[in-house]
């Protein structure tokens, strides 16, 4: 980060208070003289750092100012006062003020040289910002893309991890259907804060496309959907596409979106856009995961998953339905599962969907073990509804 912004607000501020000095007090504008060349150094040191970046498409920092007057000459001289100080008063050197001064190799003499040389920085400082005006006016998408990236690294996402975690593990079994539910949640939740406000309203034809019953079935019963909810959708849309059942954020249109109202956002806004993104993308990777995940008929019924759900719930398998147990517990398992769905054939059944062999045989090694015999009072204990 280079904190240009505010180096180029401070200067800003710097020469407005310096041109409405009402007293010629040279103990005053000389002093302050010397610091508005400092501070102009600086931004003249860091501009052509800022402008490579954008060359290579890539934002380190949102100057959030206005382009079009501050790169004018006249908007940074003011009235002519800093001029008009220093020529009057450069009749005496500065050592012979009783002022010894010197920056990075340059020390001036008199009040007139010093005028030049700030002078010289603000010329260097208006051609610079006119190159980022014309830089930023034609910059690729992938630029704003790439800014929206940086900004995101920079995010904390473990209050998103573990609040996405705490979600899995209240549903119990997380399925295509309810994961689908989870996104739209997460969605209008987020609309509803209203951080793309400063979005073009949407046209009829954006609102028309926005199905309020679709969103509707996805969302909690009784959920209070806000009137302005359709403008919502309708602007969102317009930074989103669909992968699947997925969503997916485009970060051009995002980011641009970031970049150019970042200083109309909340910081806490920001972080809500940015969130939201982080959201998507674990509840997109479990969609993926659950996508190769094909339960055999017999072990997806409504039974079947209320006894995954409490598996789960224990540690038992992941979320892809596999074991995280040992071999004979695992036959264990297997063996309650079936028995309670009626399953015939259950070892074929679970071998094939596991992945496993001689389960049969794992299973009668489980009865001889104490540590399994323990294991199938806590699937018995579990299956039934009883705590232990």
């Amino acid at each position: 980060m280079l904190y240009l912004k505010k180096k180029i607000e401070g200067f800003e501020v710097g020469m407005s208070y310096y041109s409405g000095f009402e007293k010629d007090e040279e103990d005053i504008v000389i002093p302050f003289s010397l610091s508005l060349y400092i501070t102009s150094s600086k931004i003249v040191e860091q501009l052509p750092v800022y402008l490579e970046c954008l060359r290579r498409n890539e934002c380190p920092e949102v100057l959030g100012i206005d382009l079009d007057v501050m790169t004018s000459m006249a908007y940074w001289m003011k009235n002519g006062k800093l001029e008009h100080d220093m020529e009057a008063l450069n009749d005496q050197t500065l050592h012979e003020r009783g002022i010894e001064f010197a920056y990075k190799g340059f020390k001036p003499e008199t009040t007139l040289e010093l005028y030049e040389a700030i002078r010289q920085n603000v010329a260097d400082m208006v051609r610079m910002l006119g190159d980022v005006r014309r830089l930023l006016m034609a910059a690729p998408p992938t630029l704003y893309g790439n800014f929206y990236r940086s900004q995101k690294s920079q995010c904390d996402e473990q209050k998103v991890v573990a609040a996405y975690e705490q979600w899995k593990r209240e549903v119990g079994v997380v399925t295509p259907e309810l994961l689908k539910d989870k996104q739209m949640l997460e969605v209008v939740e987020f609309l509803k804060r209203k951080v793309l406000r400063f979005a073009p309203v949407p046209s009829e034809r954006e609102r028309c496309r926005v199905d309020l019953d679709t969103l509707r079935s996805h969302l909690p019963h009784g959920y209070d959907l806000p009137e302005e909810l359709p403008d919502c959708c309708a602007r969102f849309r317009r930074f989103v596409t669909m992968d699947g059942d997925a969503l997916r954020i485009n970060y051009d249109s995002y980011g641009k979106y970031l970049h150019q109202f970042y200083y109309r956002l909340s910081d806490d806004e920001r972080q809500v856009l940015i969130r939201l993104d982080l959201m998507l993308d674990l509840i997109r990777g479990d969609m993926e995961v659950l996508r190769e995940v094909v339960l055999p008929d017999v072990l997806a019924t409504p039974e079947a998953m209320a006894l995954w759900q409490k598996a789960m719930s224990e540690g038992w398998i992941d979320e892809r339905f596999q074991p995280r147990i040992s071999l004979t517990k695992s036959a264990v398992l297997a063996f309650e599962i079936a028995n309670r769905l009626g399953i015939q054939d259950r070892w074929k059944v679970f071998e094939q969907f596991w992945h496993r062999k001689n389960m049969r045989s794992n299973y009668n090694n489980a009865l001889t073990q104490r540590q399994s015999l323990k294991f199938l009072d806590d699937v018995k204990a579990a299956f039934s509804g009883t705590l232990r």
